[in-house]
């Protein structure tokens, strides 16, 4: 016999997000807007990639705050 009700799926443990595992201290907020790469990204102002090439992205320019976050490809992962 089990302690777990029947039909659980789980093991009575509370869920725990699987992204954190490995990380000892979570960022704030504060730390993340910090953060600095080690290479310069710089966006896509115009889509330049050929149409046969770009499968599955959309390229997006953000004009308003209702829009993408940056202008760039956007690509569909599982249809979304």
């Amino acid at each position: 016999m089990t302690s777990t009700p029947s039909g659980s799926k789980g093991k009575g443990r509370a869920p725990v997000d699987w992204h954190l595992r490995a990380i000892q201290n979570v960022p704030s907020p504060t730390q993340l807007g910090a953060l600095e790469l080690p290479m310069e990204i710089i966006p896509e102002q115009k889509d330049t990639v050929p149409v046969e090439y770009a499968v599955n992205t959309q390229f997006l320019i953000s004009r308003t705050s209702e829009g993408p976050p940056w202008t760039g490809y956007y690509a569909t992962l599982n249809g979304a």
